[in-house]
């Protein structure tokens, strides 16, 4: 038996079409602006200028030009990393 057989495969919630929904009964993510402010996990953040959506233990950034959510990669300066592993 592989984990392929024991854990279900779930789509990303980025990956999904308009409309689809996750399993367990996820919202849909909202595709406008209008539909932005009216969705309680949707923010704009004005130091990088882009709406953002917090869905669970993940955040998304709006694309405009794509218009569609992609998974946002916060980058860690790399002194804290250090810092962190040094002990200071």
């Amino acid at each position: 038996m592989s984990t392929r057989d024991i854990v279900p495969s779930v789509p990303h919630p980025a990956s999904l079409l308009p409309n689809q929904k996750l399993p367990d009964s996820h919202d849909p993510f909202p595709e406008s602006e209008e539909d932005f402010q009216n969705d309680t996990r949707v923010h704009y953040d004005r130091p990088s200028s882009t709406w953002v959506l917090e869905e669970e233990d993940r955040e998304y950034e709006w694309n405009a030009t794509f218009k569609k959510w992609v998974e946002a990669v916060r980058q860690i300066p790399l002194r804290s990393v250090c810092t962190q592993i040094a002990g200071f």
